[in-house]
């Protein structure tokens, strides 16, 4: 079976973790730069994808309720072994980011959440921070057996 081995930060270390996952639960897609997007963003922190996507998301609940947080990893094209978890943005059907702090990436996506279906599944995982793709995958695999 082939697997993306990829790095994530272990919220009860603060620490940097590897693990795998099976490729088919991901999916390749192209993203733009979120300045060509149409919504505004929230003010830009360099390496807090999460904060910048959902302060964005707060940001434009009443304006643009369907902008996701979209949940993946991402590859460097010329590093294919260094896979990191990340998270973008989905706008109807196009992915934006912050593309000039990551040039020359592969995106994966693997779930996109709108910002009520993110604190519902928040809720229903007893999560007082966003999940991150392991934490998902297992809530989904438990949901799945129970």
């Amino acid at each position: 079976m082939d697997v993306f081995t990829f790095q994530f930060v272990l919220k009860q270390l603060n620490a940097p973790v590897m693990t795998s996952l099976p490729v088919n639960l991901f999916t390749p897609i192209t993203v733009l730069d979120v300045e060509q997007s149409s919504f505004d963003t929230a003010k830009y922190q360099a390496n807090k994808c999460y904060d910048n996507v959902v302060n964005t998301l707060l940001k434009n609940i009443n304006e643009e309720p369907e902008l996701k947080l979209c949940i993946g990893l991402h590859q460097i094209i010329d590093k294919p072994e260094q896979i990191v978890e990340h998270c973008w943005f989905e706008y109807d059907g196009v992915y934006f980011d912050f593309l000039s702090e990551l040039p020359k990436w592969k995106y994966f996506k693997y779930q996109s959440l709108n910002l009520l279906d993110l604190y519902s599944t928040m809720e229903e995982m007893h999560c007082k921070s966003v999940p991150n793709i392991i934490e998902l995958q297992a809530w989904a695999q438990n949901k799945k057996v129970n």
